[in-house]
């Protein structure tokens, strides 16, 4: 009989901090594209297309957010929150960050990822305000 693995206590942090390295790697690729698509194709016709500027918010927002799940991972030590409120706020950076961006690449093709987008901000702001609550409040 096969042996389960037991699962690390650190794999919240763990998840965040993988994702955040992945995220900004999908993120650069899509500015490669970005990039042969305008300058090397020389497809001006595409430059002042909605689909363009979505696509290079989605590359800002997913290097930024890339970056905040990073951080997340080497701050994750420094939080005095109970292990419950760590794990929900990783998740919820995690999720909030691939649901925001993915709903931003999506958006110029159907206006219904927009509200997809917005549950990923929501997320993103319900994982912060945990992580604000345990630094500003619980001083000791």
């Amino acid at each position: 009989m096969a042996k389960r693995r037991k699962r690390k206590k650190q794999a919240i942090p763990w998840n965040n901090f993988v994702f955040g390295w992945f995220w900004i790697l999908v993120a650069n690729i899509l500015a490669l594209y970005l990039y042969y698509k305008l300058y090397y194709l020389g497809d001006v016709g595409w430059a002042g297309t909605q689909l363009k500027s979505f696509w290079k918010a989605t590359h800002l927002h997913a290097n930024l957010l890339g970056f905040l799940n990073i951080l997340f991972y080497f701050s994750y030590e420094k939080f005095r929150a109970s292990e419950k409120q760590k794990v929900f706020a990783g998740n919820m950076l995690l999720w909030g960050s691939f649901v925001f961006t993915l709903g931003l690449f999506l958006i110029p093709f159907a206006r219904l990822f927009v509200s997809i987008s917005m549950l990923g901000g929501v997320m993103l702001v319900f994982g912060l305000v945990v992580l604000a609550y345990d630094v500003l409040l619980k001083r000791k």
